[in-house]
């Protein structure tokens, strides 16, 4: 409060007076104060995860925003919210710190909001935003942080997404992507289930 000859007026909004005074003082750089107070106090900043929409002011407190899932702030002076869209970020809250990174075998959702299983056949160290494909012959399961390969005299079956021993008389030397690379043994050979070459039946042996 202040003294005038109608007695006592009230500070306006950016001054202040303890009292005694004939005059109101102004609140300084990085203050500010309402009407009728006795002191000013040291203007907000933003908490993470938050932005500023207006700056203080003498007569105004700083106004702050929420950021939303799929960005993210450190609060403080920053004026808007940083995009989680780099390679392999998202943010699954709103008023997130910072954005996160996709672990191994997922990847971001389309609005970078959460994250997704990589699908079947398809891999991820982690940290992108696309899942790859297996490389020939191989296979994975769904979430995989790496592609699998079926051994010698095994093929992949799709149905049951695993490899499986090829049938008798068939054979593949490195593994194959189906059944159909499970080579017939030529006339006069045979093999076990799950063999890498077929053995040949001597003449003397028949």
């Amino acid at each position: 409060m202040l003294r005038s000859s109608q007695g006592e007026e009230q500070c306006a909004a950016g001054t202040y007076s303890t009292g005694g005074a004939n005059e109101c003082s102004e609140c300084g750089e990085g203050e500010t104060s309402g009407a009728g107070a006795a002191g000013c106090s040291t203007c907000a900043t933003c908490a993470s995860g938050r932005y500023m929409i207006s700056a203080c002011s003498p007569t105004a407190e700083t106004q702050c925003g929420d950021c939303l899932a799929g960005s993210a702030s450190m609060g403080i002076t920053a004026t808007a919210c940083d995009s989680c869209t780099g390679e392999g970020e998202y943010s699954d809250t709103d008023r997130a710190p910072v954005c996160k990174t996709s672990p191994a075998g997922h990847k971001p959702t389309d609005d970078h909001t959460n994250i997704e299983l990589c699908p079947k056949n398809t891999f991820s160290i982690g940290a992108t935003n696309d899942c790859t494909p297996c490389p020939s012959n191989g296979h994975s399961q769904p979430g995989s942080s790496a592609c699998e390969r079926c051994l010698t005299g095994r093929y992949f079956s799709e149905p049951d997404n695993k490899c499986e021993l090829c049938p008798t008389n068939t054979y593949t030397i490195a593994g194959a992507t189906d059944i159909s690379g499970c080579t017939d043994c030529p006339p006069g050979g045979h093999s076990d289930p799950g063999s890498g070459y077929c053995e040949q039946v001597r003449m003397d042996e028949k």
